[in-house]
């Protein structure tokens, strides 16, 4: 999904790991923003990203895909 911000597309992320650690770790250790991103979601089990994958509207899904 993508967001604009001031004229520029940012790249909205899910953050899955089952570790919580590893997740801080990637969200506090990452420039997110300097590569065009944000961090929209954070989820430490399959079932919690795949409920967010799930339950978050499709916004675009970038060059390669077909639809």
């Amino acid at each position: 999904m993508i967001q604009e911000m001031g004229g520029d597309k940012m790249y909205q992320v899910l953050l899955a790991d089952d570790e919580q650690s590893i997740v801080d770790s990637m969200l506090n250790h990452i420039p997110w923003e300097q590569y065009g991103m944000e961090v929209a979601y954070t989820a430490t089990t399959g079932k919690q990203a795949y409920d967010i994958l799930v339950n978050t509207p499709p916004g675009y899904r970038g060059p390669g895909y077909p639809y």
